[in-house]
């Protein structure tokens, strides 16, 4: 196996929300270059192997995993030159390489109004009106990920839906790309956004 990095985190918390941030606080990157040898021990290692999913520790040579096994039996490889890494019991899984991730935003959407399960207009403007209920007044009401493609007539909602259920809150919900997102008549008013307004570049303001 050819490693480019090793990436160790530390997963102290049950909270999703707070594993997030674990996730960024403890998250170490090793260069796995040490031609040398690096010995990783006392950790929890995912192999992604069936026969042995999970292992101690494991000892690289020149960016290739030559060993897998016990904390106990890479004492064997270990040399003088050899960098070796306590994990105290970390967990240890494989290099990542994803070219478009929204980690964060997944987190923080947890704690957002969810607009993805409604299945119409009306549906998504009753969504609205209970979720600004448990709200106290003034406070902002984001999330989102409706999807418009799944209600009768594809139509995209606007903020004339919208306004009747949210008076006291202003609104920003994005639809499931993240790429268009409806506002009300509050939030339009506390961004400055009028008729007058015009559209950003590379983008558009339905009126």
């Amino acid at each position: 196996m050819i490693l480019t990095h090793i990436t160790i985190i530390n997963f102290s918390k049950t909270v999703l929300l707070l594993q997030i941030f674990i996730l960024f606080a403890f998250k170490i990157v090793y260069p796995a270059t040490n031609k040398h040898g690096i010995a990783l021990v006392n950790g929890t290692i995912r192999t992604i192997n069936p026969e042995n999913p999970v292992a101690e520790a494991v000892y690289i040579i020149d960016e290739k995993i030559v060993f897998v096994g016990s904390t106990r039996e890479v004492r064997e490889w270990i040399k003088p030159e050899t960098d070796v890494i306590d994990l105290q019991r970390r967990l240890v899984l494989q290099g990542f390489n994803d070219a478009h991730v929204h980690f964060s935003d997944g987190g923080f959407s947890l704690l957002e109004l969810n607009l993805r399960p409604a299945k119409s207009r009306d549906e998504f403007a009753a969504k609205i009106e209970t979720y600004a209920a448990s709200l106290p007044e003034g406070a902002w009401i984001t999330g989102g990920n409706w999807d418009h493609e799944i209600w009768p007539g594809k139509k995209y909602p606007d903020r004339r839906l919208i306004d009747p259920v949210s008076a006291n809150h202003p609104v920003f919900v994005n639809r499931l790309d993240g790429h268009v997102a409806v506002a009300n008549s509050p939030a339009l008013r506390l961004a400055g956004i009028n008729r007058d307004t015009p559209s950003p570049d590379g983008g558009f303001i339905e009126r």
